[in-house]
């Protein structure tokens, strides 16, 4: 698959998490690999990429986002729409973080544990 963006739920933030290898969209099994990485409570709001291939018939019509071109660009998870992941995506505010880099993000001391996500800009190095 292309560059697939997993959005997250984390520390009472949403983040953009990039990098991580999916073979195929499994959404609780993506959370189960977070929550290893993480070592914290995660949720998997959904996944975006350029075209996500994969077979769409578990998820409902609502879930699945796809472009002019009919081609899927957004899977969401249950309780929220296709589109409203589309719009996150799209949110600079929102962090984007690399997969690679969990770990020291989560392992920084002090503060608040939702300002460790929310310092992060696209561009900026992670303090290992």
């Amino acid at each position: 698959m292309g560059c697939e963006r997993v959005i997250v739920y984390v520390d009472k933030t949403v983040v953009k998490v990039v990098g991580l290898k999916i073979d195929r969209i499994n959404l609780t099994a993506i959370e189960k690999k977070l929550l290893e990485r993480l070592n914290r409570p995660v949720r998997v709001i959904g996944v975006s990429g350029a075209g996500l291939e994969f077979d769409v018939y578990e998820f409902s019509p609502a879930q699945v986002f796809k472009n002019e071109g009919n081609i899927v660009e957004v899977i969401a998870n249950e309780g929220i729409t296709g589109a409203e992941v589309a719009r996150i995506v799209q949110a600079e505010q929102v962090p984007e973080i690399a997969f690679d880099d969990l770990v020291s993000i989560t392992a920084q001391q002090g503060g608040c544990t939702a300002e460790k996500w929310l310092q992060l800009q696209p561009g900026t190095p992670v303090v290992r």
